[in-house]
């Protein structure tokens, strides 16, 4: 993969973890930087086909980083309200190659 290269889907390159996909989870982007995630902010996608674009893709396909997928339980996402606190999260698998930072690492510049 080109790091901090949006996908060009319009040339019909597609992501190997498509955000394309109701209870797509994925980072956010650092404010006022497009080109690099934040460590600590992800959201969860509610994917809306009426909305979506050519071939049935979001438009913001190829922009954020989809990390996993809500595998049971959207009725509870889609119950969410602005506001709502997450009080645990269950890590189901992948957990021997869980990667912990040692330390916090500063945004890079916007020009990068």
């Amino acid at each position: 993969p080109q790091y901090r290269l949006p996908l060009d889907v319009q040339s019909g390159e597609l992501p190997v973890l498509p955000l394309s996909i109701d209870g797509a989870v994925a980072m956010t982007h650092f404010s006022g930087n497009d080109g690099a995630v934040d460590a600590d902010q992800f959201f969860i996608y509610k994917f809306d086909k009426s909305q979506a674009g050519l071939a049935a893709l979001s438009f913001d396909e190829g922009t954020f980083g989809v990390f996993g997928y809500v595998t049971d339980g959207m009725d509870v996402i889609y119950g969410l309200q602005k506001g709502d606190v997450v009080k645990s999260v269950k890590l189901i698998s992948g957990g021997d190659r869980l990667v912990v930072p040692s330390a916090p690492q500063e945004p890079p510049a916007s020009g990068a």
